[in-house]
């Protein structure tokens, strides 16, 4: 499911208490409190989605109710996987401003899953996604997926060679089926996290009551609470050693923190409207960033001055290029160009 596709979703949700069995009374709750909070433009197109919600057809309502389900499974999942100052934060507003919240933060978290994908691409098949038609993306991504399975093998055999795991077990999981196999490394590498967060002191902020609950989560859970402390700690649950593209404290890793939206600013700003929260969002993260690049100094000041005049789009991709391994070295792109990572006219950004 799309990121679109999941903000449109969210959106219709607060229409499907009468029609969605699966929501239960404090999302029903929510929904009247949420509805009775619009403005009456906002209603009327509440009412236009519910309406062309009748008018599907059996299958059509099963998806949405089966979609409804995997959000709020996700919202959940997000729940849990909140420091206990947010969540605390968060009881004090309603049931309707907190699900408004946690749906902003859900957006917040498929931004960031996306970046992160992009991250791992070399900038050659980056630029190759960008300029490929629809139907090239498709049999790109398939060979990316054939190549992952290899991938994922070599992986299996890394962890299993860290943590000890006996040649026969090994064996056995690569013939497990592909679904199967990345369930054991899943169970590896949360392995490996445990591992190495013990063999250290506690980064400073993560209490051992904090990381005894991180430990007790689900599978899901636990790997969303590692990456939103990875967002603070680039090296949270990392090997001792390790090396990596971006190396935790360095002008790159400080600067991709500091492009990501924080759930802590959407609860700060939770008083504001979702348009005048959506703006100061972007403006803290801009400034977040622009300050990270004066600090570095790798960026001429006629150059950072270029970057903050940019919109908020165009700034966003010519920063995360700057924060990506592989790109160009700063201040050296064409003449005319919109950044140094490699930001091209009339390219689409969906930020």
């Amino acid at each position: 499911m799309g990121a679109r596709t999941i903000l449109s979703l969210l959106c219709v949700l607060f229409a499907l208490a009468p029609l969605v069995q699966a929501q239960d009374d404090a999302s029903r709750k929510a929904a009247r409190e949420r509805w009775e909070s619009l403005d009456p433009e906002a209603r009327e197109k509440m009412r236009e989605r519910y309406e062309r919600l009748k008018r599907m057809n059996p299958q059509q309502r099963a998806r949405v109710e089966r979609q409804s389900k995997r959000l709020n499974e996700m919202r959940r999942r997000l729940w849990k996987s909140l420091d206990g100052k947010t969540r605390a934060r968060l009881d004090k507003f309603s049931n309707a401003k907190r699900l408004e919240l946690l749906d902003e933060m859900l957006a917040d978290e498929v931004e960031g899953t996306a970046q992160r994908i992009i991250e791992r691409l070399t900038p050659t098949e980056r630029q190759r996604l960008e300029q490929a038609t629809p139907v090239d993306r498709m049999h790109f991504l398939r060979e990316r997926k054939k190549r992952q399975d290899v991938e994922s093998d070599r992986l299996l055999r890394r962890l299993a060679t860290e943590l000890g795991v006996r040649p026969n077990d090994v064996a056995g999981m690569r013939e497990l089926l592909p679904q199967e196999r990345r369930q054991k490394i899943r169970e590896m590498m949360r392995a490996r996290i445990v591992q190495s967060v013990d063999k250290r002191p506690l980064p400073k902020g993560v209490s051992p009551e904090g990381w005894q609950r991180i430990q007790a989560l689900g599978m899901d859970e636990f790997f969303a609470a590692v990456t939103r402390l990875r967002r603070s700690h680039l090296d949270f649950g990392s090997p001792p050693g390790a090396s990596g593209a971006v190396v935790a404290g360095s002008p790159r890793a400080r600067l991709r923190h500091a492009l990501q939206a924080h759930p802590e600013d959407r609860v700060e700003l939770a008083n504001l409207s979702r348009e005048e929260r959506r703006v100061e969002m972007q403006q803290r993260r801009k400034a977040r960033a622009l300050e990270v690049l004066r600090e570095d100094r790798r960026v001429p000041e006629q150059r950072l001055r270029e970057l903050e005049d940019l919109p908020f789009p165009r700034f966003m991709r010519a920063a995360r290029g700057l924060a990506m391994p592989g790109q160009r070295k700063p201040g050296r792109g064409r003449p005319g160009a919109d950044g140094p990572a490699g930001e091209r006219r009339g390219q689409r950004n969906d930020d």
